[in-house]
């Protein structure tokens, strides 16, 4: 008998992971509201201090901010809060422990909006019916629930997320054939399960990267057997062919890495170490004066690193075609790191980088210049508009017409427009008719902003908050391949 696409017993140490790789847990029970809704704030995992506290503020501002809504827990390490929703915009809801001041530090957040409708994208015209609110959401098969575009998006994150590896479009749509078919057969238990599965993986998205590493090691080898038992079915093939695809290697049925793993083209971090994508800031002459520029690096698992971030950021990133072009070699190299301290030393040679860790999440190279560990952004899902103007709001800019403007708009259904983001800034081969303004679907993943127009373009950009701030909650600034966009009022 065929087993389900996401198995029971893989979603149940799935759930187990979640719990208990996140001690403290903090979610509103919907992640989109009405003016004037109530809000329903769930928490657990406090150390149960009188004067723990909950805030509901506007998602840009700053940590050490408070809204008019706020509460102890009086003591509770786990229950539930009523707030009000107000004006349309993006919130957060924000966990600090045992302080009566109103202390500085974020213990758990959970992000939500309210209105939802996203300038120049969608219509002011709007009904309460289910059915408009499911076909604006990309309603792919009907049934109780729905199956919609981003259900599917969110099976696809998990999968890519346990097995570590990115599906071609063409597997894409070879699961979400799959998940139509589940759906037009009203079966059930497959149904269960994948509602299940999209459920953990918003919860998943809202967890620190260590805590998807933990989970992700206890998940993968579970998930790996049940689709070797199950190999006859399309859909285990398929992600089999995808995993030994990206690992260089056949999947195996253990958790234990082998002894000498086989150098594989694919690019992989994580977040254990020093492997990842760090940022930090350089000094930059300019007409004899120094100016700070923005500066990326990027350590690999297998001790190969960039001294920059991929333009397209790591979303199918070809190292060995980016070693072999002339302009990019010269910032390649190779690692050691240990107990704190390493160096970097580039293929064409030169001088030696010196790493040193200050503190969790901060290195300096060569003792002069900090690096800031830029936060996992898969999966993220944006709400607003960000230009590349120094100063977004200066109203000189709304006279450029459209098509010459550095702005991008984005919604949090994963629609986008581009106002002529790469036509005058983000440059690029093609012409006029490449780069020109345009609208459509976007995806993050990789650290890669993913653009499918409308008209059938594709572009790939690298994407990164500022230094250490997670773009889910803090994203006044994001830098858009390499180039830093500013978020408008």
């Amino acid at each position: 008998m065929k087993t389900r696409i996401v198995p029971l017993f893989v979603m149940a140490l799935f759930a187990w992971t979640m719990a208990s790789a996140q001690e403290t847990v903090l979610k509103t029970d919907r992640q989109t509201y009405a003016p004037k809704d109530q809000i329903i704030v769930e928490f657990s995992g406090l150390p149960g201090n009188q004067t723990d506290w909950i805030t509901v503020v506007d998602a840009s501002w700053d940590d050490t901010a408070y809204g008019g809504q706020w509460s102890y827990t009086k003591g509770q390490r786990s229950g539930a809060m009523k707030f009000i929703a107000g004006d349309p915009g993006s919130y957060e809801v924000r966990l600090y422990f045992n302080d009566p001041k109103r202390g500085k530090i974020v213990h758990a957040r959970a992000a939500f909006t309210v209105g939802g409708s996203m300038p120049g994208l969608m219509s002011n015209n709007r009904t309460a019916s289910t059915t408009s609110s499911v076909q604006s959401n990309g309603m792919l098969a009907a049934g109780k629930p729905p199956l919609t575009q981003e259900m599917v998006n969110q099976l696809r994150a998990f999968f890519e997320w346990a097995l570590d590896i990115s599906l071609t479009p063409t597997q894409q749509s070879q699961l979400k054939n799959a998940l139509v078919n589940v759906w037009k057969k009203n079966d059930r238990g497959e149904i269960e399960s994948t509602i299940t599965t999209v459920q953990m993986q918003a919860q998943l998205a809202q967890s620190t990267p260590d805590a998807r590493t933990r989970a992700r090691n206890q998940v993968q080898a579970a998930l790996l057997k049940s689709l070797h038992a199950d190999s006859n079915d399309a859909i285990s093939r398929m992600l089999l062919t995808a995993y030994e695809s990206a690992h260089g290697q056949a999947a195996t049925l253990t958790d234990q890495p082998t002894s000498s793993p086989p150098e594989s083209n694919q690019p992989r971090i994580s977040a254990g170490g020093l492997s990842g994508v760090w940022m930090g800031f350089k000094q930059l002459q300019l007409l004899g004066n120094y100016a700070p520029d923005a500066r990326w690096m990027t350590f690999f698992d297998d001790g190969q690193a960039l001294d920059n971030i991929p333009r397209a950021g790591l979303e199918g990133f070809d190292r060995n075609a980016s070693k072999a072009n002339g302009a990019e070699r010269p910032y390649w190299g190779t690692y050691s790191y240990r107990d704190g301290a390493g160096v970097f030393k580039k293929l064409n040679g030169g001088l030696d980088t010196r790493i040193k860790l200050e503190k969790p999440g901060q290195i300096k190279l060569d003792d002069f210049y900090s690096y800031y560990r830029c936060p996992d952004v898969g999966g993220l899902r944006l709400e607003g508009a960000w230009a590349g103007y120094g100063d977004p709001d200066d109203p000189r800019w709304r006279s450029v017409p459209i098509g010459q403007r550095q702005v991008f708009r984005f919604g949090s259904d994963g629609r986008f427009s581009d106002e002529g983001v790469f036509a005058t800034l983000l440059t690029a081969e093609g012409g006029s008719s490449a780069n020109g303004p345009g609208s459509g679907t976007y995806e993050i993943r990789s650290f890669s902003l993913i653009l499918h127009y409308a008209d059938g373009r594709l572009k790939k950009v690298a994407i990164t908050g500022l230094l250490s701030a997670n773009p889910a909650t803090q994203n006044s600034i994001l830098f858009i391949g390499r180039a830093r966009f500013n978020k408008m009022k």
